[in-house]
């Protein structure tokens, strides 16, 4: 829980420093629905999935948050929602293990 309570604090603080704000509630091991999420595979901090996020969508982080993903057999994803300059919504999936791209959308 030490290493969690560590990653929102310096997410917030690099996304400040970067002009944006950031409403973060990753970092916690439990996912949506409750569960403890399994952290040994976890090797992407959620500062660097930010990174990944707005190389993908230039804009303002809103929301971030580590999932386990039942449609990938439980693979840790960071979803992160970034509002871009036209005030659009985008979840940005990037995987936890490894910091890929996993996927983007254009939130309705």
């Amino acid at each position: 829980m030490k290493n969690a309570n560590k990653l929102v604090p310096a997410a917030l603080a690099s996304v400040i420093l970067a002009g944006s704000i950031v409403v973060a509630h990753a970092g916690d091991r439990h996912g949506r629905d409750g569960k403890n999420i399994n952290m040994s595979d976890v090797n992407v901090t959620m500062e660097q999935a930010i990174s990944t996020a707005l190389q993908a969508v230039p804009g303002t982080v809103v929301e971030g948050e580590l999932e386990a993903k039942r449609r990938n057999r439980g693979k840790k994803v960071w979803e992160i929602e970034v509002r871009d300059g036209n005030g659009k919504f985008h979840e940005i999936e990037v995987d936890a293990a490894t910091g890929e791209l996993i996927s983007q959308e254009l939130d309705d």
